[in-house]
């Protein structure tokens, strides 16, 4: 077995936040790619079970503004999904880029504070 350096940084996570078409995406892949980090994209991970859930439940799979089911029901779930694949690749010592619309009206919050950075977690409804 290789003699390997173990890593001495702790792993972090960066949020790029902004309207759709502000360059979030590119500017994510960017930073994953600099800080050899996992990126995650909310629409990429969630995309297929939110469709699928709109469309069972007869609601255009497209239509996720004014979608008072998808912002009770869905929203909430495509959040904890990402944060789940977050915390799996902290867990192994990966910081990880989210791109996504973390505004003030998504379900996430700062649970606490720790060094060098923050615990995140679903927001309470």
């Amino acid at each position: 077995m290789q003699n390997r350096q173990l890593k001495t940084t702790m792993p972090q996570v960066f949020f790029v936040i902004g309207p759709a078409g502000s360059g979030k995406s590119s500017v994510s892949k960017l930073l994953a790619e600099h800080h050899g980090a996992a990126y995650i994209d909310k629409d990429t991970a969630t995309k297929r079970f939110t469709e699928l859930l709109l469309t069972l439940d007869g609601s255009d799979p497209n239509e996720r503004d004014n979608n008072e089911f998808y912002q009770r029901a869905i929203l909430p779930l495509e959040y904890a999904s990402i944060l789940d694949l977050t915390r799996d690749n902290l867990s192994v010592g990966r910081s990880v880029v989210l791109d996504a619309p973390l505004a003030s009206s998504s379900p996430i919050r700062t649970t606490s504070s720790t060094p060098g950075g923050s615990i995140i977690g679903p927001r309470p409804n």
